[in-house]
C-alpha cells in the first residue's frame, strides 16, 4: 500500500521547511476500525483534507489533539481550515525527531503543554538538495503559506 499519511517532511517548498493550512475535507472518529499495514490498529481521529490525499492521525489525548481542539473546538471539524508546522524534538527515547504540530492562533488560548512536548519549530529551516527531498514535499498547488502569521510560541 502506498504510504498516505501526511509526515513532517512533507511540510517543505524549496527546501525550506513551512507551515501549511489545509482543509479538512472529512474526520473518521475514533473507533473506525482501520489498521495499518502491519494490523496494528489506528489509533485516533483520521482527517482527510481537500486538495491532497494525505492523511493525519490525531490520537484522543496527544498534544495534537490538546492542540486541534483548542484551535477548532470540540464540534464539528470538517470544513475548518488547519495549519501544521514541522518541529523537532526528543520523544520515544530518540533526539531530533520530525513531528508536526497544529497552529494554534492568537484568538484562541493555546493548552498548557509542556515545551519538552511541544518540541522546536524548524520553519525557515533549509536542508538538502532538491533531488533529495523532491518526492517528500507535499504536492498541493493551492495550500495557504501563513506567511504572516508570526511562528507559533517554542512551548510554555
Amino acid at each position: 500500500m502506498i504510504d498516505n499519511w501526511l509526515k513532517a517532511s512533507h511540510l517543505m517548498r524549496d527546501r525550506t521547511y513551512t507551515k501549511f493550512t489545509l482543509t479538512i475535507k472529512e474526520v473518521d472518529p475514533p473507533d473506525h476500525g482501520r489498521r495499518y499495514d502491519n494490523k496494528k490498529p489506528i489509533e485516533g481521529y483520521i482527517l482527510r483534507f481537500t486538495k491532497t490525499d494525505k492523511e493525519f492521525v490525531i490520537k484522543e489525548g496527544s498534544t495534537n489533539h490538546k492542540l486541534i481542539k483548542a484551535q477548532l473546538g470540540n464540534g464539528n471539524w470538517v470544513g475548518q481550515n488547519i495549519t501544521f508546522f514541522p518541529v523537532v524534538g526528543d520523544w520515544f527515547d530518540e533526539t531530533n525527531l520530525l513531528a508536526i504540530r497544529i497552529f494554534v492562533d492568537k484568538e484562541n488560548p493555546r493548552p498548557k503543554i509542556a515545551a519538552k512536548d511541544m518540541g522546536r519549530s524548524i520553519i525557515g529551516m533549509t536542508v538538502g538538495s532538491q533531488s533529495e527531498i523532491e518526492s517528500e514535499n507535499l504536492d498541493i498547488e493551492s495550500a495557504k503559506e501563513d506567511v504572516n502569521d508570526t511562528p507559533p510560541p517554542e512551548g510554555e
